[in-house]
């Protein structure tokens, strides 16, 4: 017999308990703690887990999910996946409800570029009424069309006319077409025309589309073309016009990239670009003369690099402004000038009064400035003996430069001992150094007369084939690969590289304590850089970085690869870019953009991020899609724009986590 409960005592019961907890302080209520990011739902690490193994036919299902968040993930995702037989539940998804999923799908289909896909992206373009979405789907058509589709899309989109949305969606579908080297009939004159102020969210992929794509031609009206780029309040626009002026040989042209140069008040981008377009077509050697002292680093370093690869004159003449530097690395990359205006003369006496300075410089200087020295004595055949006696050494960075020296003299210079060569090359390959046998296989697989050359006197690839026994996958991917396309190219065979199968799964368990807004702090000799990690978008690149930095994995690491005005790179454990972790992840692209102050993950291909990682310095649309982008700088960014080669990473913390 069960016990049962009077109605009228349970009253009673609970009148009681109302009572007591009156006469005590405060009843305590407590609530489940809320999830700190979405991978708290299984269904989503599902989804988030198939993509990381590929499994693309398995996440097909999830695209038609009754769920809109479990169909926005499964488009998001396939962005990275690029399963082609996605493509038809892709394009169904355009004309989902939600705009955010459409935008997804499109972004996804765009990162599949299936050319099939493109007549029925341009007649969704066409009845679509959000312009979010049209943005989305142009973006899409110019990754997927071919020359005759985006000409016939383009042809027919200019008939109607478009609408301001619609030349800000058409420009950006030219921009993604041109950098396949797709450039409809027009396409320059329409640029120019959304660079008007009537049309500002076209300005920004006008210009970049203008700067970038040398297919769109010459141009056509200068004037018109340095009106807007004085109009123009964006300093990203600014940045990506100033690089279409050197695709114009009109004297104004020349004189407006003078101008800019010498502008303190212009961005660093914008100077920087200047000193760029100048390039072989416009004489600024005065400018860059001056350019070289400025106090702004990427300015100076780029000032530098325009006098060694343009500028021919009197070596003495560099050397006294080489001199007047105090900054290492623009006054090794003049000393490189010096050098080789000295060498081109066949001028001893001088060649050797700069090997001598360089020397007095080197027993001074860091593994980093040592290095660029090594690349100026490079030049020399007489000093190739100590590089070589150096690269052996196995010395930390500098053994990499010393290689680096030998291996661009022999791509540059058809006349020299290959014999000799050939033996230096083997001597470096059994160092067993990831590094120096990356840099010497990819020379001798290289397409150009030199490499051919001694292509052609490789007998036997033994000595390849040890190579590739001593390497570590996935560690040397990138190293392996290279001496697989040598193998290949001495034996006038197909190259087919090395791929990686999936070895390393994402660690949910660690995913799932990271907050959506965690923050990362690095430490630098230049300053504190704090950056907000996209564990939502991006979860195994996070967690892979948040492992290695709990495990200090980057404290001491340096910066090794700084790129004015485009990418501040560091994290190689080498630190000379060779190095990697004895993990690699998946390559994750959702759709996300590289603005300024992007951080994403340096790779050598699709699915071989480790370690090394790279924040980005300005706009710079091309990667996107291409890199990971696992995080975002939210302060700090004045010491990114300091940091030049061999700043030091001191440590890296996660606050609260």
């Amino acid at each position: 017999m069960k016990f049962r409960i009077h109605p009228v005592f349970l009253l009673g019961l609970l009148v009681l308990a109302v009572g007591c907890s009156k006469s005590n302080e405060t009843a305590t209520v407590t609530s489940p703690p809320l999830p700190l990011n979405k991978f708290d739902d299984p269904v989503m690490v599902r989804i988030y887990d198939l993509a990381d193994r590929r499994l693309g036919d398995s996440l097909l299902p999830f695209l038609s999910h009754e769920s809109p968040r479990y169909r926005l993930a499964a488009a998001q995702v396939m962005g990275s996946v690029q399963d082609t037989n996605a493509g038809k539940a892709l394009l169904g998804l355009l004309d989902d409800p939600s705009g955010e999923i459409s935008q997804a799908a499109a972004w996804a289909i765009g990162q599949i570029g299936d050319s099939s896909l493109a007549d029925g992206l341009w007649a969704k373009f066409k009845a679509e009424k959000k312009d979010a979405n049209q943005v989305r789907i142009a973006e899409a058509l110019g990754k997927t069309s071919s020359k005759s589709q985006i000409q016939g899309i383009f042809k027919e989109a200019r008939a109607l006319p478009p609408t301001a949305a619609q030349r800000t969606a058409l420009m950006h579908m030219l921009y993604r077409a041109g950098l396949r080297k797709i450039v409809p009939d027009s396409a320059a004159v329409f640029a120019m025309e959304c660079l008007s102020p009537d049309f500002p969210t076209a300005q920004l992929h006008a210009a970049a589309f203008l700067g970038r794509v040398p297919e769109s031609g010459p141009i056509q009206n200068p004037v018109l073309l340095i009106e807007r780029f004085h109009q123009s309040v964006d300093d990203e626009v600014k940045q990506h016009l100033v690089k279409a002026l050197r695709r114009c040989n009109a004297p104004e042209c020349r004189q407006e990239l003078r101008s800019i140069i010498l502008d303190a008040r212009q961005s660093t981008a914008t100077r920087v670009n200047a000193i760029r377009a100048a390039g072989s077509v416009h004489p600024i050697a005065e400018e860059a003369m001056k350019a070289v002292l400025d106090p702004n680093q990427q300015v100076a370093v780029t000032a530098a690099e325009h006098i060694r690869d343009n500028v021919k004159q009197n070596f003495e003449t560099t050397l006294t402004t080489c001199r007047q530097v105090k900054a290492w690395r623009p006054r090794a990359i003049l000393l490189s000038a010096a050098m080789a205006d000295a060498v081109g003369q066949g001028n001893a006496a001088g060649t050797a009064k700069l090997v001598a300075y360089a020397d007095s410089l080197y027993n001074n200087a860091q593994a980093y400035e040592k290095g660029a020295i090594l690349l100026v004595l490079g030049r020399i055949p007489e000093q190739h003996e100590r590089l070589l006696a150096t690269a052996l050494k196995l010395e930390k960075v500098v053994s990499t430069y010393a290689t680096e020296a030998l291996v661009a003299y022999h791509d540059n210079n058809l006349g020299r001992d290959n014999k000799l060569w050939i033996n230096q090359v083997q001597q470096l390959m059994r160092t067993g150094d990831p590094g120096l046998i990356a840099m010497t296989a990819e020379h001798l697989a290289a397409e150009n007369p030199a490499a051919k050359a001694v292509q052609s006197q490789i007998k036997d690839v033994l000595f390849l084939d040890s190579a590739l026994r001593v390497l570590r996958l996935p560690a040397d991917i990138e190293a392996y690969n290279a001496v697989e396309k040598a193998i290949a190219a001495i034996q006038k065979k197909e190259f087919k590289p090395t791929k990686l199968e999936h070895e390393f799964a994402i660690d949910w368990d660690l995913v799932k304590r990271i907050p959506t807004a965690q923050a990362a702090e690095i430490y630098t000799n230049k300053g504190k850089i704090v950056i907000q990690l996209k564990v939502e978008d991006t979860p195994g690149s996070v967690a892979n970085f948040v492992k290695l930095v709990q495990q200090g994995f980057y404290n001491g690491k340096f910066f090794h690869r700084i790129v004015p005005a485009f990418v501040a790179q560091g994290g190689c454990p080498r630190g000379d870019g060779w190095g990697s972790s004895p993990e690699t992840i998946r390559s994750e692209w959702p759709a996300l953009h590289y603005s300024r102050g992007q951080v994403g993950m340096a790779s050598a291909g699709k699915d071989t991020e480790s370690c090394q990682w790279f924040i980005t310095h300005n706009d710079i649309p091309h990667l996107d899609g291409r890199y990971t982008i696992f995080a975002s700088v939210v302060a700090g960014m004045e010491f990114v724009d300091q940091l030049e080669i061999g700043d030091r990473i001191d440590k890296i913390t996660l606050p609260g986590l």
